[in-house]
């Protein structure tokens, strides 16, 4: 995690709007686009993706973090996205990664974090660390997300 300046931070919620059957192909394919577009733009992030609803973390500067938002936004395979947060803060939480994909299966990259007891909570005491703070967020977002119409 780089923590020594500051970047720009926006977290969204859009609704998912890609058919169950092609779902884990154009989610492969985001985050190939991304993998391979961010690093040259100096963009890091996380994005999570329920059947519903997608949120995603990204930092950077905020005029390249907003054109990217501006092309995410006419991408057909979300809509209604909501920008929840967006600001300046200290040092990047994914900057390892140029979009990390974060998962409820703990796969290799970032295992999902949620609260409730059907799912695992990471952190059972103490403060969390800023990423561990970000994805519980993320994934508080689509737990109290409305079902799409």
């Amino acid at each position: 995690m780089d923590r020594s300046e500051s970047t720009f931070r926006l977290i969204y919620v859009s609704r998912n709007r890609i058919p169950a059957a092609q779902r884990a192909a154009e989610l492969d394919a985001i985050l190939a686009t991304a993998r391979e577009n961010n690093p040259r733009y100096g963009v890091t992030g996380a994005l999570l993706a329920s059947d519903d609803w997608f949120t995603q973390t990204l930092e950077g500067e905020e005029a390249t973090v907003r054109a990217l938002l501006a092309v995410i936004e006419a991408d057909p395979r979300q809509e209604g996205l909501v920008v929840l947060q967006a600001g300046v803060v200290e040092g990047r939480v994914f900057g390892r990664w140029s979009m990390a994909r974060v998962d409820e299966d703990g796969g290799p990259e970032v295992a999902l974090i949620v609260r409730g007891e059907d799912a695992t909570q990471t952190v059972e005491r103490g403060t969390p660390d800023p990423m561990t703070e970000v994805l519980l967020y993320m994934s508080d977002v689509l737990q109290v997300a409305d079902p799409p119409d």
